[in-house]
């Protein structure tokens, strides 16, 4: 017998090779968890840009777009943030600036351009943030403006990872962030597929209470619906997290099926290891969907309730469908912190002559200024009001002692 024909042989009476047991959702959310672990203590430069639209080519103003970066340490964080809006004819442009390379400090954030936020954590009481930004122009007070607070409103951008589980940080921003609320136990391994040109694992991550609804014409029949995430992961001993959906699903019996379309996309590329192996998305975005006609059943008066209308059954027309807002954003720089950059560092000690207001005590002063120079500023709405307090008065004391000694010396020659 040829070779090729015992080859062919052994390949007809082999078993056929089993596939690769699906990964379990702990395993899919242990490896998210790597990944916010390795982004917790970086240096990171990234950009943004968004846009809304009223229609799929209607868009409601110019897209903004913002650079940022940041210096993150757990809880403690440096950000200097630039914005603006896109130029006209400029669809695909990227807000460029200079990074830094290592946190500012007071005497060289008074030269930086845009908004500074530095954030620290006292102990166990609330985060303690610091909001520090150019006053346009010359300024009556000062040239740079410093404001601290107890508590700020919760700092949201588009790019996945890098803020999650930070206490002043927006919780689920980012689509691919949310799944950190969710306990894996609660997670939907459904199969493997091919999406978007490659082999993925998708699951389903629910993110509301299923509930149960009863349709008046059968009563005998009953629907379950809820919301949640799609998810792909790749599948490969990577598994990194690709694409997240936000669908409405409802389920009868064993089966459930998508309610509608997804209402929201986001997606991650470019995945690239960090130093310690964990590979982190460089690139990515996210499509909010609207719609401008609900399905049509065959009467509204046929539903108890809104949720009902799940239970019905009828003739459905198509949904008009437009993006409202799309965002996207890239990673230019992300690097772990130089080993001499401690959290301490993140924080701005306001440099002479800044003004500085401390919003809980409602106190602000001029730094390096006496309390009653700072008063005469912030009354007079001068920064040289000191000089016209007390220039002219001590002048002409000044004046009127030279004019009392210099008669005081012509009245002893004349006595002379």
């Amino acid at each position: 017998m040829s070779p090729s024909l015992l080859v062919a042989a052994v390949l007809a009476v082999a078993p056929p090779a089993k596939p690769a047991p699906l990964p379990t959702a702990a395993e899919l959310a242990d490896g998210l968890a790597k990944v916010r672990a390795a982004v917790r203590d970086v240096h990171v430069v990234w950009q943004e840009r968004s846009e809304s639209r009223s229609g799929p080519r209607i868009p409601l103003g110019p897209p903004t777009e913002r650079w940022a970066e940041g210096f993150l340490m757990d809880e403690a964080a440096q950000i200097r943030l630039r914005g603006e809006a896109a130029p006209p004819g400029a669809p695909d442009r990227w807000l460029t600036d200079t990074p830094a390379g290592a946190p500012l400090t007071g005497e060289t954030a008074a030269d930086h351009v845009g908004q500074l936020i530095c954030l620290r954590s006292p102990g166990d009481g609330p985060v303690r943030a610091q909001l520090i930004a150019g006053v346009a122009g010359s300024g009556m007070y000062s040239d740079q403006l410093y404001t601290t607070h107890d508590d700020i409103e919760p700092l949201g951008f588009s790019v996945p990872h890098l803020l999650a589980g930070r206490p002043w940080a927006a919780v689920g921003t980012s689509q691919i962030d949310q799944l950190a609320g969710v306990d894996p136990a609660a997670w939907i391994v459904e199969g493997r597929e091919v999406k978007d040109g490659r082999p993925a694992v998708r699951a389903f991550v629910p993110q509301t209470e299923w509930q149960e609804l009863q349709s008046r014409q059968s009563p005998e029949r009953s629907v379950e619906y809820g919301a949640g995430l799609r998810v792909w992961f790749t599948d490969d001993d990577r598994r990194d997290l690709f694409r997240t959906e936000f669908v409405n699903v409802r389920r009868q019996g064993s089966e459930w099926v998508l309610s509608g379309p997804p209402s929201a996309i986001s997606w991650a590329e470019d995945f690239r290891p960090l130093p310690s192996g964990v590979r982190v998305p460089r690139a990515g975005g996210s499509t909010s969907y609207a719609t401008a006609a609900v399905p049509a059943f065959r009467s509204l008066n046929d539903a108890t309730s809104t949720g009902e209308l799940f239970a019905l059954e009828g003739p459905a027309v198509e949904r008009e469908r437009f993006a409202h807002l799309e965002q996207r954003w890239r990673i230019t720089t992300l690097e772990p912190l130089a080993p001499n950059v401690d959290a301490a560092d993140l924080w701005i000690e306001p440099p002479y002559g800044a003004q500085w207001h401390d919003v809980p005590t409602g106190r602000e002063r001029i730094v390096g200024a006496w309390a009653i120079e700072s008063w005469l500023i912030f009354t007079f709405g001068r920064r040289d009001a000191a000089w016209w307090a007390f220039g002219p008065p001590l002048a002409l004391c000044g004046v009127l002692a030279v004019v009392w000694w210099w008669r005081r010396r012509l009245r002893r020659w004349a006595t002379a």
